[in-house]
């Protein structure tokens, strides 16, 4: 009978082991799982930040062509009104 008690005993210290092992395992892979994702997180914030500085810039970049394009439209009226009001020489 005592021999069955020991084997019994055993076997349930290697289950324990095992099954603090498996936690420990599966500690370490969610750890390395976290780190990921806070890695990723950053990556994602990063090309976030660095687009809205894209598009504030196409916004800028396309106010400047518009306003560039108006101040040529107007110098050409100008250009253009200038010809219509000059006198005429015969």
């Amino acid at each position: 009978m005592g021999t069955m008690r020991w084997e019994k005993e055993s076997a349930e210290r290697v289950a324990n082991e095992v099954a603090e092992v498996a936690g420990k395992l599966k500690r370490v892979t969610l750890d390395a799982q976290q780190a990921e994702l806070e890695v990723r997180l950053k990556v994602v914030q990063t090309e976030l930040i660095a687009k809205q500085v894209e598009k504030t810039l196409l916004a800028r970049t396309t106010a400047s062509r518009k306003a560039e394009i108006l101040r040529g439209r107007v110098q050409m009226g100008k250009l253009r009104g200038g010809d219509a009001a000059a006198p005429k020489s015969k």
